[in-house]
């Protein structure tokens, strides 16, 4: 993202000029301005810094005093570290008057990743870019740069033994790279989305189509419309990857190769004639020209203004008019970090020397790593608020469920599973109850353990991430089980039928499931969950289907937190009218499976109060861990409805 040119370099203004359409779109698209795939300018930027970043490594050791790659790191230290740090110590500063403590907390643990550059390894661990919690964390931008400080980590070693190289093998090795790197972002698209969007193997391509392009000597040998051809239809390119892709189009992968071979044409175009075409001139218009002179800074600061003015806000909304004026502030603090905080380091007037500059460099990572830490260490700072808020923020625990829990195929093939309830005394001890289903599941689990041992019943608990708990259905989402997930299931059932289970309990996030690509149509969903039942019934086992709890909006402790502060009622929850609404689909998928003899257990009649809300809270503690999981403090608000399961006089009457 940052301002690469550099002195031993010819100045081209009009990769400034890309620039500035590269972080125009990006803007317009995190402030929902008509620019539905605007996130591709990340891209260009990739693509622009590969390019000026290898082109300046060859020109140093090409030149007599050769490459040094302390004096790499020099340079980059002076572009990259002064803006960068201001803009974190702000945002942490700022942080500390507007986040809840769980908020504050994230970015306290996001600005001590982004010390170390991993930020993009910590939001690929914890939340997806598209998701609608990126609304909360305001350094969540920081992942780009992650990604290219890796790749600067990386690419000067190659230099380093450039007496066993030339251009040739370089370009080999490149392209080499690029394949294997384009062919992993494609394949992590379907399988494996968040990791193939966060993480250097599956964007190194990008970078490394920018170097390779500074590897070939570019050459006047073609006619100029050719040339000029060859720039705006890359600029087209870039042009319908903005308005056309959207959030749900599988990124990077093979629709990153728009954006990026765009951008390789109008670099290569706008440098392959001694006159500048039009094109060029176009890009080098002292309005673009500027605008990507100060497009590092405006990166930086754009994203947490948004975050912070919206972060207060019902569902995040505000209008066009009010988004607009938050990018004009952006651009303005851009130009004041440009002109004090960036333009100072890079002519050398601040910390002239090497030693003094890389003295900063270290000591100023540390200073905001120390803050982080300290914010981690304090739980996020929750003495800011009141009690009340702190427990409407983390007043009750979350579903305890870890991966190593869930139920895989070998496990559910060999009937090992998950118990809960009244422990199993040997092999022979009745399993009064088995709960199937997947993350939904596993949030109802306390529950279920809970009346396990107020009934002296053993219970068992097959259930695994993002997987339904439907024969014929394969599960598409990189946590679920996938191809084995047919096969798992038929296990399931053949351990009801060996184990002679009386009750089979199904929880799954039913709308998630019917509504993919892969379903044909409701009805042929419900026939599928239909023929599950009646195998179930078959293997001997009462069936029990539950209903999905009210889905409440993304961050509705937010809105909990502030109806609290302003004195209001804190049941803001879904209303009852809308919830029938949604759930009309899901009635729908049901009904057959009902006519074939599961009991359906409506979840959200215990969770509706007399204004006709869905009740979030209890004594402060949440009744939800997010939007669609029950936290524990919910799920044993629940416990009744299944208690007919557990209690004989109760089911026998079902």
């Amino acid at each position: 993202m940052q301002n690469n040119q550099h002195e031993h370099l010819k100045y081209r203004p009009e990769i400034d000029g890309l620039r500035a359409i590269a972080v125009g779109v990006v803007l317009l698209y995190h402030a929902k301005l008509a620019m539905p795939g605007g996130f591709v300018g990340v891209d260009v930027f990739f693509v622009i810094s590969g390019f000026l970043i290898t082109s300046l490594i060859l020109k140093d050791y090409e030149s007599d005093d050769g490459f040094s790659i302390v004096r790499f790191w020099e340079r980059r230290v002076r572009r990259i570290f002064p803006a960068l740090i201001f803009v974190v110590i702000v945002t942490a500063v700022a942080g500390w008057f507007v986040l809840l403590p769980s908020d504050f907390l994230d970015l306290g643990k996001s600005v001590v990743a982004q010390a170390v550059f991993g930020s993009n390894f910590y939001f690929w661990d914890t939340s997806g870019y598209f998701e609608s919690s990126a609304w909360i964390r305001p350094l969540l931008h920081t992942w780009s740069l992650a990604v290219e400080e890796q790749f600067y980590l990386l690419l000067p070693l190659l230099f380093l033994f450039r007496s066993r190289w030339n251009r040739k093998a370089l370009r080999w090795g490149f392209g080499v790279v690029i394949v294997l790197s384009l062919v992993l972002s494609i394949i992590q698209a379907d399988r494996s989305p968040d990791t193939g969007f966060y993480l250097l193997p599956s964007r190194a391509w990008e970078l490394l189509a920018g170097a390779m392009l500074a590897l070939f000597p570019i050459r006047n040998q073609l006619p100029k419309w050719i040339a000029e051809l060859v720039g705006w239809s890359g600029l087209v390119g870039i042009g319908l990857a903005c308005l056309l892709y959207t959030h749900s189009t599988p990124f990077p992968g093979a629709a990153a190769l728009l954006p990026v071979l765009g951008t390789v044409a109008i670099i290569w175009s706008s440098g392959c004639s001694a006159e500048p075409n039009i094109l060029c001139r176009v890009l080098s218009l002292r309005p673009l020209v500027f605008i990507g002179k100060i497009s590092y800074s405006l990166y930086l600061w754009h994203w947490p203004i948004l975050v912070y003015a919206l972060y207060w806000r019902d569902n995040h909304i505000m209008h066009w008019p009010y988004r607009l004026a938050l990018l004009g502030l952006s651009f303005l603090l851009a130009i004041i970090s440009w002109k004090f905080v960036e333009t100072p380091f890079r002519i050398r007037k601040v910390f002239p020397s090497r030693k003094g500059v890389l003295g900063f460099g270290f000591v100023s990572l540390m200073i905001y790593a120390g803050g982080g830490l300290y914010i981690v260490g304090n739980n996020g700072c929750p003495t800011r608020y009141s009690e009340a808020v702190v427990s409407i923020d983390s007043g009750s625990e979350p579903f305890a469920f870890s991966e190593d829990e869930s139920s895989s195929l070998t496990e559910a093939t060999r009937g090992e599973f998950l118990v809960v309830g009244k422990a199993a005394v040997s092999n022979e001890t009745p399993i009064h109850c088995l709960v199937w289903g997947d993350s939904h599941a596993m949030a109802l689990r306390p529950a279920f353990d809970q009346l396990g041992k107020e009934y002296a019943k053993t219970v068992h608990y097959a259930a695994h991430l993002a997987t339904c708990p439907v024969l014929g259905y394969e599960s598409f989402d990189e946590t679920s089980l996938r191809e084995e997930s047919n096969s798992w299931a038929r296990a399931i059932i053949d351990h009801v039928r060996v184990k002679q289970i009386p009750h089979v309990v199904i929880i799954a996030n039913w709308d998630w499931y019917f509504k993919h690509e892969q379903v044909s149509s409701h009805e042929a969903f419900s026939r599928m969950l239909a023929n599950t039942v009646v195998a179930i019934q078959e293997a001997g086992a009462k069936v029990w289907i539950c209903k999905e709890v009210p889905n409440q909006i993304p961050d509705f402790r937010i809105t909990m937190a502030k109806a609290l502060l302003q004195g209001k009622p804190t049941d803001v929850g879904i209303s009852k009218s809308n919830h029938m609404k949604a759930s009309q689909a899901e009635d729908k998928i049901l009904a057959l499976p009902a006519e074939n003899g599961a009991h359906i257990i409506d979840l959200s009649s215990a969770l509706f109060t007399e204004r006709g809300t869905s009740q979030l809270e209890v004594n402060g503690k949440s009744l939800y861990f997010d939007a669609t999981h029950l936290s524990k403090e919910g799920a044993l608000f629940l416990k009744g409805l299944f208690t007919p399961i557990f209690k004989p006089n109760l089911a026998a009457g079902e």
